[in-house]
């Protein structure tokens, strides 16, 4: 059983240090082990963490257990941070707040039409999407529509007030295409 333990706690080392540096965490990490009695083998468990972390370009402190079996990781960040990359400053509350950027809700749509085209093969897709990012892509339909894997598709975009980012769903019948006409988007007159 101990032997099991501390092999555990030996593959833990590594899988937190790589899941560290994946998801650019910075700040204090506390890593609670699985309790291990004998000082040789903790030592083997820090010495295991910093083999990990030692091509990390990012400065990390490892500190040794503690009373209650703790490992503290100090680990100093670089570059952005995931947020910075999918949010981005609000202009529709003169930038006192974030919004996700479009480029990110574009390929979350792209992946749902990836997935009711597995599914279904649909063809007619209605997008509700809030009404802050009416001008961006109405400024470039195409691209939007290009980006969201839609041109050989019939795409529907309802701009709708305080919805939380977008919606997406298949138009199977015919009574639902003709309701929401007036919402078709048409990208191929902006093709050369």
């Amino acid at each position: 059983m101990k032997k099991t333990v501390f092999e555990t706690n030996l593959e833990a080392a590594e899988i937190i240090a790589d899941q560290i540096k994946l998801r650019n965490i910075s700040g204090i990490v506390v890593v609670d082990f699985i309790d291990m009695k004998e000082i040789e083998e903790k030592k083997t468990i820090i010495e295991e963490l910093k083999k990990h972390f030692k091509n990390d370009k990012n400065k990390v402190s490892i500190y040794d257990f503690t009373e209650l079996n703790l490992v503290q990781i100090a680990r100093r960040r670089s570059g952005k941070s995931i947020f910075e990359y999918i949010f981005e400053n609000c202009t529709s509350c003169n930038g006192k707040g974030v919004k996700v950027k479009l480029s990110y809700i574009e390929t979350m749509i792209q992946n749902n039409i990836e997935r009711l085209k597995v599914e279904q093969d649909v063809k007619n897709i209605y997008i509700e999407i809030n009404d802050i990012y009416k001008n961006e892509i109405k400024s470039d339909i195409l691209s939007f529509v290009k980006n969201i894997h839609g041109l050989d598709k019939n795409i529907y975009i309802n701009y709708v007030h305080g919805i939380d980012t977008f919606k997406i769903e298949p138009l199977i019948f015919n009574s639902q295409i003709k309701n929401l006409h007036i919402y078709k988007v048409y990208p191929e007159e902006y093709i050369d």
